[in-house]
């Protein structure tokens, strides 16, 4: 089966008919929530295309639907399954639908594409990029961010032991000005010398939500409250 089957299949309406009103429905809000997290798909040895991803739920809970899409008579046909108990549930709608907004890079990324492949920079650091004379943001503008994970090794000595060997530190960019990922929710606009940068607070949750399903915790870098008088490991300049 070729991947351009399954993108016209979740740009057509058949994927929806298993489905009720009601889990069309809310798997609809979740997707429009960003509550969809990392997605994955690998090409099995039968032919057929595996999907699973990781949906958040409005009350925090974590789920992971799986797809299955297989080409028969002629069309693709789908199977589900969902922990929640069934695979005609939101969750699996969500999944969909979000693969359905833009099937084809969507799906992609998902198999493995690196459209951004490019900024990496021999294989180890990420070129940010830098905001184009004339585009320069006021206090009015707001734009989306990208995202770095940066892994970082422990420095030698005493003074940051409490650290584990390797640690990472998640942060959003807004034209080429980092800012670390904070769960609380606040967000603090970016300062510029030639403006403020109003930061996404849709974006930086959905990146929130992805780093929970890897059971990774922003902030962690922070010292614990007993050693405040501690100084948090050197951001790389």
């Amino acid at each position: 089966m070729e991947q351009k089957d399954v993108v016209g299949f979740l740009q057509g309406d058949d994927w929806r008919r298993p489905f009720d009103a009601a889990a069309l429905a809310a798997g609809r809000k979740l997707a429009r929530a960003r509550r969809v997290g990392e997605v994955r798909a690998q090409a099995l040895d039968s032919g057929d295309l595996e999907l699973t991803g990781v949906v958040t739920a409005s009350d925090g809970s974590v789920y992971c639907p799986e797809l299955v899409c297989w080409e028969e008579h002629g069309g693709v046909r789908l199977d589900a399954q969902c922990a929640c108990g069934g695979g005609r549930c939101p969750h699996v709608v969500a999944l969909i639908e979000y693969l359905a907004k833009d099937p084809a890079a969507r799906l992609g990324r998902a198999l493995g594409g690196t459209p951004h492949i490019g900024r990496v920079i021999g294989g180890k650091h990420l070129k940010l990029e830098e905001v184009p004379a004339g585009d320069t943001p006021d206090s009015g503008a707001g734009q989306s961010p990208l995202f770095l994970l940066q892994v970082e090794k422990r420095p030698s000595g005493d003074r940051l032991a409490w650290l584990p060997a390797y640690y990472a530190r998640a942060q959003a960019v807004y034209g080429g000005h980092r800012v670390d990922l904070d769960p609380s929710g606040v967000l603090t606009p970016v300062g510029t010398g030639a403006g403020v940068i109003r930061r996404d607070r849709a974006a930086e949750t959905e990146a929130l939500q992805a780093l929970y399903a890897l059971n990774l915790l922003p902030g962690a870098q922070e010292p614990p409250q007993g050693i405040r008088r501690h100084a948090p490991p050197p951001v790389p300049g």
